[in-house]
Order: structure tokens, then C-alpha cells, then sequence
């Protein structure tokens, strides 16, 4: 796991002459080969709640994960939810008890069971309940508490590109009490959920079934029983996705996506209380970028993350919008850590900054590796924090004596530059290697003598680990 905490300090000018702490960081989490953010949501104590996916001892087989770090983002405690097949992530809500909610989907692929976990606040399971009403798979994307105490989910049902938007309504003990389909003839999906001021719904996700074209951004309105009042679709001729909604204060919504195909950009719409689209824009750059949050501000404008292709080396970096009420970019900024980052979800913090989770990707020879990002940055947009480089990463030697050769192997994998140092016992080096280092150093005797050795391996000026060898 690589951190690092870094402290943005803001002078706030007034009366006195007080300094405020403005914290902002970047930070990884995961400690196996794939992990994966996928919601995060600031919780009452000031901390964040981050939910995603790991993998479990089953290849490709993945377990919920969720993770409670401070207002610092250091970990305080994390929770991995098992099953023995394959798992979907979707969101993560802190409950009005202090507890959390979960959804996402369970049982393998195409045999999916929406899946609704409520814990206590340590993250222990109160009950887990599964949503499947037909022999079709059904996922859950997005969950959030009603004001009756319930909870209210969306997602899909469906197999084989004939799938409908699926919404489940339960109570507070996850019993059901209504569940509804909505779809035509071709592939529809539920993304994101809000409860309106009505009591009713407000959904958005995708459809090519209606609107204009290949796949267009799909919003329904529904009453507090499910039941249709309108449906609305937005985009063009050429692909568009809908992955994230906010309510706005006017009684309307913003809704974020995506359009284009291999070089569209994030596509946000705004949209009045009866759906009618008032403006769209997009934003990014010559390469394909993706918009999976997006939240009104506390100012009235509203903040977008998700990922920007870098024109130059065709990475994939984290990315964040603040634009006015009008959709015009006030400020920028990428958030780049590995071959891929991205944001999936996003939040205004209660000191006006915002917080940012997704996933970062190392990609390597023998296939790559995955950390949960999590990114705090002030409401100006700036993060001072950087992540160091990996120090001391438990590892093993075997077999130490060495005969011929031995393997260094450290505990989690890295893909990482590396310089080998090898010592004589008077502190002489004997040794120089360099390279590339996944998870395995093959130290090879040659011509060395019988003695004992000592050795460092750094990468980027840091020290992932130490030790000595025995050769006989």
C-alpha cells in the first residue's frame, strides 16, 4: 500500500488572523493484485467510507471491500464481504444510524443476485439480502436511504443484451416491497437513483431502445410506487451513456456521462423539473475521456470527475471539472498516478473541497495491478499530496543459504524500476543490477565467493527492502 499525507494550509483572512487546515492527499489502498474504488461518501465523524472490489484467492473472483479511513484518509479499519463467485461492486451510503448500506451483485456472472448489505458502523453485517425474481441476472448499481427509513436501488435485469432498468424499494430490514422493470425492446440499464422532494424517483442510465440514436442517455421519473410519470432521452446520432445524477436546487437535475465513441468526451446535461433538457456540454480533450460523478456545489455550479486521455503518452489520468451554473469551466486538473487512473465517484467535503475515489493501474508484463485512488484536493482543485514510492515491502528469501541461486519475494506485487546493491561483510558493494521488479528477484551466485552478503533494493531513491544472504 503506498501513502502519503500531504497538508494544504489556507490563510483565511477576516477579524483575526486565525489560519485554517485545509488537508488534501492522495492515497492508495489494496493489498492484493486487483482493487478497485467504486463509491466513496464522506461520513459524519469527517472521515470517508470507500467501496470497490478485491480479489479473493479464486482467480478472477472478486470479494466487496469496504474501507474506513479518518479525515486524514488514514485507514482505520476495512471489512472484505465474501462469496464464492464472482461479486459486483456499485455503491456504498453512510445510514441515518451511523451504519452503512451496500449494493452491488452476487452469485457468479450471468446467474447475478442484487445484493443489498446493511452494517454497523464497524462495518459489521446487521443483514444481507438478495433480489432476484426471475431466472435472468439482476445487478445492483446504486443504492440510497428513503426518508421513510427504507432504502431504494437501481440497476438491471436481464441477459444477453435484453436487458431492463430493475429498482427494488424495501423497508428498512432490506424486506421487499415493490419491485419494477422499465425497458423496450433493447438494452436498457439504471445507473444512478435520487429520492425527489415528492417521495418519488428520479433514475438515469442508459437506453437503445428509444431516443435518437446507437444508445442515449435515459432518465425516468417515477411516482413513490415505482410507477412511470415520464421518461426522457438525450444525445444524438452517435453514442451516448448516462453513469451519474444529482438532484439540483431549482427542483431539476444534472445528469453526467458520456458521448462519442473512441474519442467522445464526459457529455453533462441539465434539465428542468419535468426532464426537458435546458443545455448540454462537454468537456475533455482529442482522446476518448469518460464523466462517471457529478454533484451541484454548494455554490450552485457544479463539480464532474472521471478520466482524461493524455494526448502524449495515451494514459488515462484522474479528472476533475468545476464548471458555473452554466456548465462553463471555472478550473481543471488531472490527478495522474499510474499507466491508468480514474474516478468513479466524487463528493463536496464539509470544508468546501472535494473527495475522489476510483482505481489506479500499473500495467506490466505479467499483466498488471490495481489500487483503490482515493484523492482529496481543496475547492480550488489543488492536491499538494503526492504518493512515494513502495518502502520496506515484506519479503522472503528462499532458500538462504544459497548454493546457486535464490528468490527474493516480496509480500504483495510491484511493477516497479529496481536497483540491486550487494555488500560484502566490509561494506564493499560487489553488485550492481537494475530492471524492472513485479514481484520476484532472481539472485543468481555466479562467481561470488562463500560468505555472507548484504543487500538493498531501491526503486525511485527508496529502500523496498534489506537484508543479507548467506552463500555457501
Amino acid at each position: 500500500m503506498r501513502i502519503q499525507t500531504a497538508f494544504f494550509f489556507l490563510l483565511v483572512m477576516g477579524g483575526t488572523c486565525d489560519a485554517q487546515e485545509m488537508i488534501t492527499f492522495r492515497k492508495t489502498f489494496g493489498d492484493t493484485k486487483f482493487d478497485f474504488g467504486h463509491s466513496v461518501q464522506q461520513t459524519t465523524d469527517g472521515g470517508y467510507i470507500l467501496f470497490g472490489l478485491t480479489t479473493n484467492d479464486s482467480s478472477f473472483n472478486y470479494d466487496l471491500y469496504l474501507i474506513k479511513t479518518d479525515f486524514q484518509g488514514i485507514k482505520q479499519w476495512e471489512k472484505k464481504y465474501s462469496d464464492k463467485y464472482f461479486q459486483v461492486a456499485g455503491s456504498v451510503q453512510q445510514t441515518s444510524d451511523g451504519g452503512y448500506i451496500m449494493c452491488g451483485a452476487e452469485d457468479g456472472y450471468d446467474n447475478d443476485s442484487l445484493t443489498l448489505i446493511r452494517t454497523d458502523a464497524s462495518g459489521i453485517i446487521q443483514w444481507k439480502e438478495k433480489y432476484r425474481m426471475s431466472v435472468s441476472r439482476t445487478v445492483g448499481r446504486y443504492v440510497e436511504q428513503t426518508t421513510d427509513g427504507g432504502f431504494v436501488v437501481t440497476g438491471f435485469i436481464g441477459d444477453g443484451f435484453m436487458e431492463d432498468v430493475y429498482i427494488v424499494k424495501t423497508d428498512a430490514n432490506g424486506l421487499l416491497q415493490w419491485s419494477k422493470t422499465y425497458g423496450g425492446a433493447g438494452r436498457e440499464f439504471g445507473v444512478c437513483i435520487r429520492q425527489a422532494n415528492d417521495g418519488g424517483y428520479i433514475v438515469l442510465g442508459e437506453t437503445d431502445s428509444f431516443g435518437h440514436g446507437k444508445n442515449d442517455m435515459y432518465a425516468l421519473r417515477l411516482d413513490t410506487h415505482g410507477d412511470t410519470l415520464w421518461t426522457r432521452t438525450y444525445g444524438t446520432e452517435e453514442y451516448e451513456a448516462g453513469y451519474s445524477l444529482d438532484l439540483t436546487s431549482d427542483g431539476g437535475f444534472i445528469g453526467l456521462g458520456i458521448n462519442g465513441n473512441n474519442s467522445g468526451d464526459l457529455y453533462l446535461i441539465k434539465a428542468d423539473a419535468d426532464g426537458n433538457e435546458l443545455w448540454n456540454k462537454s468537456y475533455g480533450g482529442n482522446r476518448q475521456d469518460l464523466g462517471y460523478a457529478v454533484l451541484q456545489t454548494k455554490e450552485g455550479g457544479y463539480f464532474l470527475a472521471g478520466r482524461k486521455t493524455n494526448e502524449l503518452s495515451h494514459s488515462g489520468d484522474m479528472y476533475a471539472v468545476k464548471t458555473d451554473q452554466f456548465g462553463e469551466i471555472l478550473w481543471e486538473n488531472v490527478y495522474p498516478e499510474s499507466d491508468i487512473c480514474e474516478a468513479s465517484s466524487a463528493q463536496q467535503t464539509s470544508d468546501g473541497g472535494y473527495i475522489m475515489l476510483g482505481s489506479t493501474t500499473t500495467v506490466t508484463d505479467q499483466g498488471g495491478t490495481s489500487d483503490m485512488y482515493l484523492v482529496k484536493i481543496d475547492s480550488s482543485g489543488n492536491t499538494s499530496g503526492s504518493i512515494d514510492p513502495i518502502e520496506n515491502v515484506p519479503f522472503t528469501i528462499c532458500p538462504n543459504p544459497v548454493f546457486n541461486l535464490a528468490y527474493i519475494k516480496f509480500k504483495e506485487p510491484l511493477g516497479v524500476p529496481y536497483t540491486f546493491l550487494l555488500y560484502d561483510a566490509q561494506g564493499k558493494q560487489v553488485r550492481e543490477e537494475s530492471g524492472e521488479l513485479f514481484q520476484q528477484f532472481e539472485f543468481v551466485r555466479g562467481d561470488l565467493p562463500s560468505a555472507l552478503y548484504f543487500f538493498k533494493i531501491l526503486s525511485n531513491g527508496s529502500v523496498l527492502g534489506k537484508g543479507k544472504i548467506i552463500v555457501q
